[in-house]
């Protein structure tokens, strides 16, 4: 089991593999499944964060503007860090501010701080990187850091979490607050690595994409023809954003990276979590991935 990243995994099939089989996520996860979720927010956190949120603020600014300035000097190893700090010293302080009572589990679009690993790598050229999995990326460099967010790598790696999580004698929404808890203080290693590769997530995750007749559609289209739906999760790409939509009999979640866990119950919730990503007629493009050796035939969809 690999749960660390260095550049070696790019050479190597076997390993980047392993690191990307979530062994230790799905074991965490596991624990969690068995376990009563506790609130995020208790009452002495939230009396923490409002006490120290002025000086959260300014730390995260200057810890930002040094960041910036080592960042012009091409100090990276320095200046990344730094910056990650900056939003995660906030995060607690963002997650109340925002806060909605349909939220199960919040979660923040950027690096997880100890995760140094990845984000202080600096860009390679593609043709560095051998393993077989890798042949189809289509650009010439690869970028370890991004710092405007994860959300494509993130939704990915949730939805497979979610697919590989096991569900026997534990409620799907149980099962998605335990995948969520993974991400609340920030995308994790393998969420972080599969952003860097966009167009072969695929290869690197061994699924396969089940189409359906209509991939790309409305806000409301989606919202009213979703009973025709398979249940499982779903990648639902919006304008320079993405989301994991979950669907259970008739119960439904969202997964937004920027956001966290939200409890769909009616279409204001449905609305309220998409519509600030849709400007104009924006479409919805929308597919579902499962594991090849779980093949399955999406013979209803929208």
């Amino acid at each position: 089991m690999i749960n660390k990243f260095s550049l070696d995994l790019l050479n190597d099939s076997t390993k980047l593999h392993s690191f990307f089989s979530g062994e230790k996520a799905l074991q965490e996860i596991e624990v969690m499944q068995a376990n009563k979720p506790e609130p995020y927010f208790g009452r002495w956190k939230i009396a923490w964060v409002i006490s120290s949120f002025l000086l959260a603020e300014i730390t995260s600014i200057f810890c930002y503007a040094i960041a910036h300035f080592l960042e012009s000097f091409k100090l990276y190893r320095i200046s990344r860090p730094l910056e990650v700090f900056s939003k995660v010293i906030v995060r607690d302080f963002r997650y109340l501010c925002g806060w909605k009572e349909n939220c199960l589990i919040p979660s923040v679009n950027h690096n997880q701080l100890f995760t140094g690993d990845i984000y202080r790598q600096p860009s390679i050229k593609k043709n560095a990187a051998l393993a077989k999995e890798i042949q189809g990326f289509s650009k010439a460099e690869i970028h370890f850091y991004s710092p405007k967010g994860l959300c494509r790598g993130g939704v990915e790696w949730f939805n497979y979490l979610f697919a590989n999580a096991k569900k026997q004698n534990c409620s799907i929404e149980k099962t998605l607050i335990a995948v969520a808890k993974q991400f609340e203080k920030g995308m994790p290693r393998q969420a972080a690595l599969l952003h860097s590769f966009p167009g072969i997530e695929k290869n690197l995750l061994y699924t396969e994409q089940l189409k359906v007749k209509e991939a790309l559609c409305s806000l409301e289209h989606l919202f009213e023809n979703s009973k025709n739906l398979e249940d499982g999760a779903y990648y639902l790409g919006l304008p320079k954003h993405a989301v994991s939509y979950i669907k259970e009999g008739e119960k439904q979640w969202i997964w937004d990276p920027n956001k966290g866990l939200l409890q769909i119950n009616d279409f204001t919730d449905f609305q309220q979590a998409l519509k600030p990503y849709l400007k104009g007629d924006g479409k919805i493009w929308f597919e579902k991935n499962l594991p090849i050796s779980k093949q399955e035939n999406l013979q209803t969809a929208i």
